[in-house]
């Protein structure tokens, strides 16, 4: 059988691109289809949508005008829904529509064509091979928290994902199966055996690791994807970011909401960071405000706030409370007492999660060109300690409590394991998850490690048993 054809999805104004973007993928063996092939005569909506279903995959050309267009979009949302294999361009900066936002994005940024590395990442799939599980974005039925573009949700029938229960590595101890979509946060309560998980389905649950069973009913966000959550150190609040720009406060021990912190303006929130000694809690959305709020008095007033010129992917507060470390592109932004006290140009794509040591002066980066980066403070900034070469995008990076280990979680499902003062893989990688794994955090001890997934599962992992 031969090879299938890419279908290109683009804006007209990017045209000029295009053309260029076919002939170069043509000249490298890469099959093509876009729309000015055309046939004279043909119903346009019926052709998009019949070569939707028999493409390779989706190749998007992102850029705003691109993102504007509700024909791209339209195309997209239907490619992904027939679980096609979407390849992103980012030709200009944009509002990336959130179910592409977590895969990696080749730059071709200034009308570059895309290089040698991206060409190979479409020949398995034109012949039919299947590509890597961390590269079928979004794998997964619609849910009612999808997203067109930019904070617009669907208002679809909710369908569970694949919730698979079996313990695929026997590392793993267990996995909690109660969300409807993927898992985006996990946090744990400082001390007990709290798991707190937030994910697409708009809930907020709170696991009680002793019998793996719900420790009350789920907070519910309304009509929004729960993005992020953190546990505050009375050890009682939570406090979770969602897409509709709230950041609410929900008390475990009375099962109920409690209030929000000052969300004025703020649009999806995508990031969210609580010190460990209790004193600040920090957010950061999509299109570029981060704000810090006090959460050492009452109320909760706003203290910061800040604007970037693109989105806010992970914050990380440090031991102490003082610095902030902020994942804006594929740089990584550390400001103390409002001024900037480094800014780290070390991965060659996006920076999609950062962690700072709670015992060490270490800074932990996570990015799309497959390593993750240990740095140390030097004079003037920050120095390159280790590069973790670990294959896959990275989409989330943990220290443990006692500073002894670096997990990461990458899209191809896989959870690592690190040993952060030498960069040495210390196992195997932990394997369960079928799909993305978004989230990482170490319990109290630092004996367990909980890993949220695209597959709507949240796995728990002994660490006291690995190696």
């Amino acid at each position: 059988m031969g090879a299938r054809l890419f279908f290109i999805s683009y804006s007209r104004s990017d045209r000029s691109y295009v053309e260029k973007l076919a002939a170069h993928l043509e000249d490298a063996a890469v099959p093509v289809w876009w729309d000015f092939q055309l046939i004279v005569g043909e119903r346009f909506s019926t052709v998009i949508q019949s070569r939707i279903e028999a493409c390779a995959g989706l190749i998007v050309v992102l850029s705003p005008a691109a993102v504007g267009s509700d024909w791209v979009m339209d195309e997209l949302e239907y490619a992904l829904d027939l679980r096609k294999v979407v390849f992103p361009l980012l030709l200009e900066e944009c509002a990336v529509p959130m179910r592409v936002r977590r895969l990696h994005r080749e730059d071709v940024s200034g009308g570059r064509l895309p290089g040698p590395r991206f060409v190979r990442r479409l020949k398995p799939a034109a012949t039919g091979d299947e590509p890597r599980s961390g590269e079928r974005a979004a794998a997964r039925r619609p849910t009612p928290r999808d997203l067109a573009d930019s904070g617009r949700l669907r208002r679809s029938p909710p369908v569970p994902v694949s919730r698979p229960a079996t313990r695929s590595d026997p590392r793993q101890l267990f996995a909690l199966t109660g969300h409807l979509a993927p898992v985006r946060s996990v946090a744990f309560s400082r001390v007990g055996g709290a798991l707190v998980s937030g994910g697409d389905d708009g809930t907020v649950r709170v696991w009680n690791l002793r019998n793996q069973q719900p420790l009350s009913v789920p907070f519910r966000v309304p009509e929004s994807a729960v993005t992020a959550v953190a546990v505050l150190a009375d050890d009682r609040t939570i406090v979770s970011g969602s897409l509709d720009g709230k950041l609410r406060l929900w008390d475990v021990r009375d099962q109920r909401p409690v209030g929000q912190l000052n969300s004025e303006g703020l649009d999806s929130v995508l990031a969210l960071a609580a010190s460990p000694v209790g004193t600040f809690i920090a957010a950061g959305t999509e299109h570029g405000l981060v704000r810090l709020w006090d959460a050492s008095k009452p109320g909760f007033p706003l203290i910061w706030t800040a604007t970037r010129r693109t989105t806010v992917r992970s914050l990380s507060l440090s031991a102490d409370g003082h610095q902030l470390a902020q994942a804006l592109g594929s740089t990584v932004v550390v400001v103390e007492a409002e001024t900037t006290v480094g800014v780290i140009k070390g991965h060659g794509a996006e920076v999609n999660s950062v962690a700072f040591s709670p015992t060490e002066p270490l800074l932990a980066s996570g990015g799309a060109d497959e390593s993750a980066q240990i740095w140390q403070p030097a004079p003037g900034g920050w120095t390159l300690r280790h590069v973790l070469h670990v294959g896959h995008g990275v989409l989330a990076v943990a220290f443990s409590r006692d500073g002894q280990t670096l997990a990461t979680g990458d899209e191809s499902g896989s959870v690592q394991v690190w040993d952060p003062i030498t960069g040495a893989a210390l196992v195997p990688p932990l394997t369960g998850h079928e799909g993305a794994v978004y989230g990482l955090a170490f319990g109290a001890s630092s004996d367990y490690l909980a890993s949220a997934g695209e597959d709507g599962t949240v796995r728990v992992w002994s660490v006291r048993e690995l190696g």
